[in-house]
């Protein structure tokens, strides 16, 4: 019978205990957007995205864990910085590389390494695109690249808003190579 009284005292403590854990918070990060920025203004009839990265969905590759992907942060930036405001041709923007791998850092495991945050992981993302214009035949008329890179290392609790964080510093280099490429590359496009 003490056994049988053990047992359940036993067992509703750790029902109490569970009851209490807290759950996790999400943090809703803003989405990365572009449209407070003056839109490059085409001579063309129609903008269309094609997307060439397909994400692993495996290790190192992490963009796929990501709340705003790198892949969906340059969707963003082709809507809303690329306005077609003319009555020939067609523009293409192409993601050719919007990849987030993670990188794990050497950690202390001994003893001293229990009473210290360290750096964990290394988070690097990658962007790259292109901007194309074609003509009625689809022939490429003119052409402008970008890519991007942008690293940090993190301590094991910081994931999420360093994720984000890392993309929007990433899309604003992305962001400016790419209207320089695209005012160098574009003279005759541009409205």
């Amino acid at each position: 019978m003490r056994f049988f009284v053990k047992t359940i005292l036993c067992l509703g403590v750790v029902a109490a205990l569970s009851a209490c854990e807290t759950p996790l918070k999400v943090q809703t990060l803003p989405d990365i957007t572009f449209a407070h920025l003056e839109p490059l203004r085409l001579n063309v009839v129609k903008i269309e995205t094609a997307s060439r990265y397909k994400a692993p969905l495996k290790a190192p590759n992490v963009d796929h864990l990501f709340q705003i992907t790198p892949e969906r942060a340059l969707k963003n930036w082709a809507r809303d910085r690329v306005a077609a405001t003319g009555a020939r041709g067609n523009a293409r923007f192409v993601i050719k590389n919007a990849a987030a791998i993670e990188s794990k850092l050497k950690i202390d495991k001994g003893f001293t390494g229990q009473f210290k945050k360290e750096l964990s992981e290394r988070y690097t993302v990658f962007l790259e695109a292109e901007l194309q214009i074609t003509d009625v035949t689809g022939a490429v008329r003119a052409q402008a690249s970008a890519k991007a890179e942008r690293s940090r290392t993190i301590t094991e609790d910081q994931r999420e808003k360093l994720w984000h964080d890392i993309t929007r510093a990433a899309m604003a280099d992305f962001n400016g190579a790419m209207e320089r490429a695209i005012k160098a590359h574009f003279k005759g496009w541009l409205n």
